[in-house]
């Protein structure tokens, strides 16, 4: 098994299922973003936290997500082929989480005794 970064559009809504345990479960498509025509496919399984990311998304939205993946084939309706990823999730980032973290960071910065922006942090030096 190898690990990829897979980025792209959600090609639908995630679909939730039920997994052991009390662990949510999400499955999404994800197309590469590079305009009309077919693309290499993703098929993404998510769990936990991670599951609970994708089904706050909806078909269209971009994602990026990280994780064990295997090179798959499925057989399309009209009886094509197509070959694509089969991604266990372990995480995923989306423009949303990245504003989270940017205000997260900001606002930890902020707060900090005697440091009021981004601006008054000493230069790095790349020396300790």
């Amino acid at each position: 098994m190898m690990h990829a970064l897979v980025t792209g559009v959600l090609v639908a809504d995630p679909e939730q299922r039920s997994a052991r345990g009390d662990s949510d479960c999400a499955v999404v498509k994800i197309l590469p973003d590079t305009g009309p025509g077919d693309g290499p496919v993703a098929l993404v399984t998510a769990y936990g936290s991670t599951a609970r990311t994708l089904l706050a998304l909806t078909a269209g939205d971009p994602v990026a997500v990280a994780g064990r993946a295997r090179p798959a084939l499925w057989a399309r309706p009209d009886g094509a082929t197509v070959a694509g990823l089969d991604v266990l999730a372990t995480s995923v980032m989306t423009p949303f989480e990245v504003r989270r973290k940017r205000r997260a960071v900001r606002d930890a910065i902020e707060g900090a005794e005697g440091v009021a922006n981004f601006a008054q942090l000493p230069p790095d030096t790349g020396r300790e």
